[in-house]
C-alpha cells in the first residue's frame, strides 16, 4: 500500500509503527510541486460533459481553498471539485465570468 503526503506528520507515523506497519520515506512519482499546480474554473452545459469555458485563478491561498472546500489542514488541492450553491460566492468574487448555475455546471480543476 501507497500512502502519500506533501506535509511530515509524526501522527501517522506513530500509527503506522504501533501497528507493525513498514514506513520508508521517499517522494512520490504523482508529487507535483506547488509553484507547477495550475487551478482553473471550469464550465459545462448541464448535464454535458463539454468544457464550454475557463478561466485560470490566482492570488488565493491554499488556506483558502481547503477552507471553502472544507478540506483537511493538509490536503494539496489538486483534483477536481464541483462548485456548489453554497460556495459559488467564493469564486465568484475571483472571476470575470459571470457564473450562472441554472444554465452551467462549475468545477474548480487542480493539477499540472
Amino acid at each position: 500500500m501507497f500512502i502519500g503526503t506533501n506535509h511530515y506528520q509524526e501522527e501517522p507515523l506513530q500509527f503506522a509503527r504501533e501497528h507493525h506497519l513498514f514506513v520508508e520515506e521517499k517522494i512520490s512519482p504523482f508529487y507535483i510541486r506547488e509553484e507547477s499546480i495550475e487551478r482553473m474554473i471550469m464550465w459545462t452545459p448541464i448535464h454535458e460533459d463539454t468544457v464550454v469555458g475557463e478561466e485560470i485563478l490566482t492570488d488565493i491561498s491554499l488556506e483558502e481553498y481547503r477552507e471553502i472546500l472544507r478540506l483537511s489542514t493538509i490536503h494539496p488541492v489538486v483534483g477536481v471539485f464541483p462548485i456548489t450553491a453554497s460556495n459559488q460566492p467564493f469564486f465568484q468574487k475571483n472571476l470575470k465570468h459571470k457564473m450562472d448555475m441554472n444554465k452551467y455546471q462549475y468545477y474548480l480543476s487542480a493539477g499540472d
